[in-house]
């Protein structure tokens, strides 16, 4: 991209962080700041990825000579931060700035400690737990931008990160249940869903499980996770549809002793209230439920007896029984379900 004229990018530098401070406003209240995602940058970052030497040393000037001057403050700290490599220093000198001087709204406070903790992850310091606290503390609420952003994105890998954003917003119902349908990969409208007999009498220690923290979501899963004496484990499976009137998702459970399976089908409010739920598809020693999900959201439901063959009964009681131990599958019965307009299931049985 040719380089932009240094009085343009300054005039663009300062209406953006006029914009951040005015868009700062529209998104707050006396009782809860909210510092969304359009507001983590405060102009387009081809703006701030084609300033030379010159561009940065003259908004560094500016930052210098106005201490007192939030806008400038964060105007040359984000270009910093957008530069990266070497000016990650500076920007988390004058971020910090920011957030230490007294006369700093709280708004600019929040945004500064969110871009601290960001820098922290890049820079793998282990201190953006303490700046997220901090930009909490001064009014920072967009708990989905944490869930999307990539700037945070190693953070979201990391094994505690979903309790640290639990205690972070106090375990809000809202921010839980956006946090619980995040850990759900999205449906491949393209694809029906299924789960075959295969999938029932196989090993899931592949899958991904469900966090014991979403117990409100998905009842028994912390037994499963904290308990000393659960059988069971959870595993995400696919969030399946969003509508305005509700959200759907599949999760499957195992029972780590009989190995028997069930995968269910939950629907709920767009606040996180169970509307209903349905087992879908499940397995035992003598029995197993299939399932196919077509792009119209219609469910069929197959029954089946399952005969094994003989030398199954050689096998450790730890090893999981596979398809091909059976001898025979007998189809009995098969149901159709669909979802109503408000997220409630209904059936005809053929």
């Amino acid at each position: 991209m040719p380089m932009l004229h240094n009085s343009y990018f300054y005039t663009c530098l300062m209406a953006g962080a006029m914009l951040f401070l005015l868009a700062m406003q529209n998104h707050s209240t006396e009782k809860d700041i909210v510092v969304t995602s359009r507001t983590l940058v405060t102009v387009p970052d081809y703006i701030y990825s084609s300033a030379n030497k010159e561009d940065l040393e003259k908004l560094k000037e500016q930052a210098d000579e106005q201490p007192n001057n939030e806008q400038a403050q964060l105007a040359y700290a984000q270009a910093c931060f957008v530069q990266k490599g070497v000016y990650w220093t500076e920007a988390e000198e004058y971020f910090r700035k920011v957030l230490d001087a007294e006369h700093t709204s709280s708004e600019a406070k929040a945004k500064s400690a969110y871009a601290l903790a960001c820098l922290a992850i890049a820079q793998k310091t282990t201190r953006e737990t303490e700046y997220l606290a901090l930009a909490y503390t001064h009014g920072f609420r967009d708990y989905q931008l944490l869930l999307v952003d990539p700037h945070l994105q190693d953070f979201r890998e990391q094994k505690d990160f979903l309790l640290i954003y639990a205690d972070l917003f106090n375990h809000n119902s809202s921010a839980m249940f956006h946090a619980y349908l995040s850990e759900f990969p999205k449906r491949n409208v393209e694809k029906e869903f299924q789960v075959q007999v295969e999938n029932l009498y196989t090993n899931t220690n592949s899958k991904k499980e469900l966090s014991g923290i979403f117990d409100d979501f998905a009842p028994g899963v912390a037994s499963a996770m904290f308990g000393r004496k659960t059988t069971e484990d959870f595993y995400v499976e696919e969030e399946l549809v969003h509508t305005r009137n509700y959200k759907t998702v599949i999760y499957s459970n195992v029972d780590t002793w009989t190995k028997e399976q069930n995968y269910l089908l939950v629907t709920y409010m767009p606040n996180g209230e169970l509307i209903d739920k349905l087992t879908i598809a499940n397995s035992n020693f003598r029995s197993c439920t299939t399932v196919e999900i077509d792009e119209n959201l219609s469910i069929e439901l197959t029954e089946y007896d399952v005969v094994w063959k003989d030398n199954i009964h050689h096998k450790s009681i730890t090893t999981y029984l596979e398809k091909n131990d059976i001898e025979q599958l007998i189809a009995k019965t098969t149901y159709h379900y669909s979802i109503d307009d408000f997220g409630k299931f209904f059936s005809e049985q053929n």
